[in-house]
């Protein structure tokens, strides 16, 4: 079963994703984060040389069926990463019979994280529609308008800098569709460590569910689809606080999960080597700018995603016992200020849109807070680690 489970992710899908492995860049960099945890395995080279095999092999048989190829920016080069990954998520199910029986647990619990992570972050993306059908209506007059507190709209402001220049569009484009092998090559690295002091995994796919079931509450589409017709030329004034009909389009703002999930890669890095973390703050640079300049987001979606990325990252620290107080604080806290933005923008938005004051102090409180406290986290793991905490986590092995 093990083996034949990543069948389902390619015929199992209705619309199929055999046509999304060469049309899709997300789903070809959710398949390149399966690649890097391959490669956390350390393969030898006929393990590598079968999972580079059945990657030529499925770009062989695509060809063959005639399934239509992408046009997009970088396609060529970033689809090999679709076949390539599909050949690792098959070698790395047909590793966990050829192992001896010490060494099968860790290899079947690395199947495991590539395997949900490949149906992960496709099947969010196959359930996006959801959200237009579930909430008809959205909300981004009231994002808009609150985004105008700030004396500034940056979404407008840095969508303009991408306006007229395709080369530099297409290469934000291709970081913001990154984010799962960004996540996949965070999960390896964290996987090698055997000191980790989180659980990134279950960090991952929990901040994911969670976040996406909140785009019920505060549904909202971004700029670019709420003001097609002015973004990002021409500023709209915030008149109307009215509902938009929106037809067609996923509400999946608030949080930003791309936002928080580049925060968590960054922050579940923090004590791997110079190079990875060094790749990680450049991705979330990257990623904060490409959410805000191609109009997916609005300023206040990434505020939020940082009180709500603390309070997943506290949740997952196997480092730190529940009863230490730095965890507990930043839970609650990450709640806290989480739920305050949700409830404002859900019940009482004229609360932000009356004092332009009130929206400054309330953001620096919330990023203050929310970064006191990952500090005091941090500090906290730094301590158990010195004191020698060990994770406890099975040995690694490679594979040949």
């Amino acid at each position: 079963m093990l083996v034949l489970s990543p069948a389902a992710i390619i015929f199992g899908i209705p619309g199929g994703l055999l046509r999304e492995l060469r049309g899709n860049p997300t789903v070809a960099f959710t398949y390149l984060g399966c690649a890097f945890l391959f490669a956390a395995a350390r393969p030898g080279r006929w393990a590598a040389a079968a999972a580079v095999v059945l990657g030529g092999l499925l770009y062989a048989v695509l060809d063959w069926a005639g399934v239509p190829k992408a046009g997009y920016f970088g396609s060529e080069l970033i689809n090999s990463a679709s076949y390539l990954g599909v050949g690792c998520l098959l070698v790395l199910g047909a590793r966990v019979f050829l192992v001896s029986e010490r060494e099968r647990w860790p290899a079947s619990r690395l199947f495991a994280i590539a395997w949900i992570s490949g149906w992960f972050w496709v099947a969010l993306g196959f359930l996006l529609p959801l959200t237009q059908r579930m909430c008809p209506l959205t909300i981004d007059p009231l994002f808009h308008a609150v985004d105008g507190q700030f004396g500034f709209h940056l979404s407008f402001l840095l969508g303009r800098i991408l306006a007229g220049r395709p080369a530099a569009w297409n290469l934000t484009a291709t970081i913001y569709y990154a984010l799962p092998a960004m996540a996949g090559l965070a999960l390896a690295v964290d996987f090698r460590n055997p000191n980790s002091a989180y659980r990134s995994f279950p960090m991952f796919v929990t901040m994911g569910l969670i976040g996406f079931s909140l785009y019920w509450f505060c549904p909202a589409a971004g700029p670019k689809f709420a003001f097609a017709a002015d973004w990002p030329a021409r500023l709209q004034p915030a008149g109307s606080l009215s509902p938009l009909s929106l037809p067609g389009v996923a509400r999946n703002c608030m949080p930003s999960l791309h936002f928080a999930s580049a925060l968590g890669c960054y922050w579940v890095l923090r004590h791997s080597r110079r190079i990875y973390r060094a790749l990680a703050g450049v991705f979330l640079l990257g990623t904060f700018f490409a959410t805000l300049a191609l109009g997916e987001h609005y300023l206040i979606d990434l505020i939020v995603a940082v009180p709500f990325t603390l309070t997943f990252l506290a949740g997952w620290v196997h480092a730190l016992p529940w009863s230490v107080a730095e965890r507990r604080a930043a839970v609650i806290g990450g709640c806290l200020l989480t739920g305050t933005w949700l409830g404002l923008l859900r019940w009482s938005g004229s609360l932000l849109l009356g004092s332009r004051t009130a929206v400054w102090a309330l953001t620096g409180i919330t990023l203050g807070v929310s970064l006191f406290l990952h500090n005091r986290l941090v500090q906290a793991v730094d301590r158990s680690r010195a004191g020698g905490w060990k994770s406890g986590r099975p040995e690694e092995v490679g594979m040949s």
